[in-house]
C-alpha cells in the first residue's frame, strides 16, 4: 500500500496516519530485509515488453 499524498508505504495498514488518506495497492510485496521498509515485487523485478 502506498499513500498518494506523501508517498509513504505500508504493510497491513490502509490509511496514512500523517495525511489521513487511504493508501492504494501497488501490488504484492513485503518488508525489505535490508532496509526494513515495505517493498513491492515490481520494484525488484524488471519487466520486459
Amino acid at each position: 500500500m502506498k499513500c498518494d499524498g506523501c508517498g509513504e508505504r505500508f504493510i497491513g495498514t490502509q490509511r496514512c496516519e500523517d495525511c489521513n488518506l487511504f493508501a492504494r495497492r501497488i501490488g504484492p510485496g513485503g518488508p525489505c530485509p535490508h532496509r526494513e521498509e515495505p517493498v513491492a515485487v515490481a520494484d525488484l523485478v524488471e519487466v520486459s515488453p
